[in-house]
């Protein structure tokens, strides 16, 4: 019972960082895909 216990934690804990990285991952990609235009037009909050 115990060892189960530990084996979901653990797997719930590897779910939720190989989630984190994936974004983190992704969110780079993204910048160095696209990056910002000069002549883009700025936000008017910006």
């Amino acid at each position: 019972m115990f060892s189960s216990l530990v084996i979901a934690s653990f797997f719930i804990s590897f779910i939720y960082a190989f989630q984190y990285f994936m974004q983190r991952l992704l969110v780079i990609e993204d910048k160095e895909a696209c990056p910002p235009r000069p002549n883009q037009p700025k936000p008017a909050n910006d």
